[in-house]
């Protein structure tokens, strides 16, 4: 962590607890974890709810948005049900803050799990969870801006904000959508930023991450049609707005359009099918070794959005080692590939290559037999 005391909102249940259920877990955090974190205890300063009073409900309820907003991240312990502290989860959504409950009773409420990044049944554990997220900023302290305009850092109200923009103009829910992406924009962030070891981050780098989380939302073989038109609304958003975090991704504004090591490319297969090896595929880690070789060194072109499995035939009679073949599509930003490959259920498995960007599709697939080439 860097010298920066991140803040954490403890909310958690108050009404109708007695003074130690109120403030014991809460004094056990703030000095276990006072070396590493600040913390912003609602208890602490507890207005008298004894009498109703509509003035002191909008007092309450004011002070504590105030406080989630001005919080790095937000705890709740929901040792048991809590109408304030659900309340409180939501609109630490709308502000785009990293969300952390504790179950501890197994209390198990689907739309609480929904709407937090993360369930634990220990409050140790959801802190390490915290200062996981909270590494995030921490890696995107010094953002680079284009045209050598200085510096900035990440800022998560910022981004959700402009995600949130994009889903109203999709006509989409603008709480609901933004919760189910962020995740996946932050797991897209956070990984270029460990890959780029150290060196310049741009916002570059940071329109990528958010355009691949679009993209592959999009794209889920479930939900997908949930996100559909987010990405272009995101487009006609920043076009619009001078003031944008983020705007779409140019694969030409790329340094080199192949990386040094293999990008963070969405694998699947379509549904609930097999695939040749005998299994599902989510991740490029589940193909066999052979084979994996080639779907890694793909993953290294930039451009692609997305890898998707699909029919599996008979194939050749004998592989005598895995080798793809590519065709470009004319359906738009796609390329067909097939890879041959000895495997349980068949030789021969389909896929389609998805990109950012219909232009570049011939330039994409060049790249991508330069690479495949060099593993022959």
């Amino acid at each position: 962590m860097s010298a920066k005391k991140y803040c954490i909102y403890l909310a958690g249940p108050i009404s109708g607890c007695n003074d130690k259920q109120i403030h014991e877990w809460r004094n056990n955090i703030k000095e276990r974890y006072c070396s590493k974190f600040k913390f912003i205890d609602p208890a602490e300063k507890l207005i008298s709810r004894a009498i109703p009073n509509n003035h002191v409900a909008y007092q309450i309820v004011k002070d504590d948005l105030e406080s989630i907003k001005n919080a790095d991240a937000i705890l709740v312990n929901m040792w048991k049900e809590s109408i304030g502290s659900s309340t409180g989860v939501v609109h630490a959504k709308k502000y785009g803050k990293p969300v952390v409950i504790v179950d501890i009773n197994h209390i198990q409420s689907t739309t609480l799990s929904f709407y937090a990044d993360a369930v634990f049944h220990s409050i140790n554990a959801a802190m390490d969870q915290i200062r996981d997220f909270l590494e995030l900023d921490t890696l995107c302290q010094s953002i680079a801006k284009k045209n050598n305009r200085g510096t900035d850092s990440f800022n998560r109200a910022k981004l959700i904000a402009s995600i949130r923009n994009a889903c109203q103009a999709a006509g989409k829910n603008d709480i609901l959508v933004p919760v189910r992406i962020m995740p996946e924009v932050y797991k897209n962030i956070y990984y270029k930023r460990k890959q780029s070891h150290g060196s310049v981050f741009t916002t570059t780098n940071i329109r990528d991450a958010v355009f691949d989380a679009l993209i592959s939302m999009e794209n889920d073989a479930e939900f997908g049609d949930d996100f559909k038109g987010v990405s272009d609304a995101w487009k006609k958003h920043d076009e619009q707005n001078r003031k944008k975090i983020v705007a779409l991704p140019s694969i030409l504004e790329a340094h080199s359009n192949i990386s040094e090591v293999p990008l963070l490319v969405p694998i699947s297969t379509t549904k609930s099918h097999t695939s040749i090896w005998g299994h599902k595929i989510s991740r490029i880690e589940d193909i066999p070794e052979e084979a994996r070789r080639l779907f890694s060194s793909m993953a290294c072109v930039r451009g692609i959005a997305s890898i998707r499995l699909g029919i599996m035939s008979a194939g050749p009679k004998h592989v005598v080692k895995p080798y793809i073949e590519l065709t470009v599509s004319k359906t738009p930003r796609i390329i067909e590939g097939v890879c041959h490959d000895s495997g349980k259920k068949g030789n021969t498995q389909s896929f389609q290559i998805l990109l950012h960007e219909d232009q570049a599709k011939q330039e994409i697939k060049q790249n991508i037999l330069n690479v495949l080439e060099k593993q022959s």
